[in-house]
């Protein structure tokens, strides 16, 4: 049964005449086809988040601050940001690079799970195009079907490289004020806490066990810093395994800390795992950018899924 378009998967096939496009076609749905400045990039994803894209009230103290970054409230990390701009000291500092920082995680683990998802749909492509190439005729509902992949992919590729445009512009800020926390407090783990996450952004691991080292001592009992662990088994040594291990660590230490409930969609391959931490993330944030951008196509996936095992197991 052909699944149809989601509303988002609406938006996303039609944001593709938005400014912004450009490259050599090397790959129909690579990333590398579509350029942005980051102006174009933020608004680029404006126009596909609508009105979840729009900005939230602004905190008025430094705990609401900790609460919209604990829930991963992009709606109102500016107004975080702005809050903390003319404080002075260590932890003012942090914040402010922290609020890059996460900003940049968020854009990262979304492109992640567009460039996972745009693997699984290239491969079903393909097989549908090797089985024709092979003497097969498609059928009508086939055909349909390479057309709707080529389309997804396309739209999947331009989102992935406006996210990655905001990733760098974000680490790079971060990591600015991290280091700069770092260097005139050197004595102040929340300084070396920022650095690593930026250093975990740069994917600079050596630089990261640098900043992680002064905060052996308090490593065993902080959510946040579970959390980073799990991205180095992620990024640096590819064990998603290790890395689910670490976040659901996190999730036990702290049941609110929602960028490790983002990780826990990513690093699941079985989509029906993956839609139970979907479940989970939509929950805790219900207009989490992974909610709200591949959400509804992750749904998708798994209804058609359980379709065809219904279908299956009926026969």
């Amino acid at each position: 049964m052909r699944m149809g378009f989601s509303f988002y998967t609406t938006l996303l096939l039609g944001a593709l005449s938005l400014a912004g496009c450009s490259g050599t076609q090397k790959n129909a749905d690579s990333p590398d086809n579509y350029s942005f400045s980051p102006a174009e990039a933020s608004e680029y994803l404006r126009e596909l988040r609508g009105d979840q894209g729009a900005q939230g009230e602004g905190p008025k103290t430094i705990e609401e601050v900790f609460v919209i970054l604990r829930k991963d409230e992009l709606s109102r990390f500016d107004g975080a940001a702005r809050l903390v701009e003319n404080m002075k000291g260590v932890e003012a500092l942090s914040i402010r690079a922290i609020v890059h920082l996460m900003r940049a995680d968020i854009y990262l683990t979304v492109a992640d799970l567009l460039k996972d998802m745009g693997s699984r749909a290239r491969a079903e492509r393909e097989r549908l195009v090797v089985k024709e190439e092979h003497g097969s005729t498609l059928t009508e509902e086939e055909e349909q079907r390479v057309e709707e992949l080529s389309q997804k992919g396309r739209s999947w590729a331009k989102t992935d490289a406006a996210l990655r445009v905001l990733q760098e512009t974000e680490r790079a800020a971060g990591g600015s004020l991290a280091q700069e926390a770092v260097q005139l407090y050197p004595k102040e783990p929340s300084g070396y806490r920022a650095a690593a996450y930026f250093y975990y952004l740069d994917n600079n691991w050596l630089r990261f066990d640098d900043m992680m080292k002064p905060l052996e001592e308090v490593e065993g009992k902080d959510a946040g810093l579970s959390y980073l662990r799990a991205m180095e088994s992620l990024y640096r040594e590819a064990n998603r395994k290790r890395a689910r291990a670490s976040l659901e660590e996190a999730l036990a230490a702290n049941p609110q800390l929602v960028r490790a409930q983002a990780k826990l969609v990513l690093v699941h391959d079985d989509i029906a795992r993956r839609h139970e931490e979907l479940v989970q993330l939509k929950t805790l944030n219900p207009t989490h950018p992974i909610v709200a951008l591949v959400g509804p196509e992750i749904i998708a996936e798994y209804e058609a899924t359980r379709a065809i095992e219904e279908a299956r197991s009926s026969d």
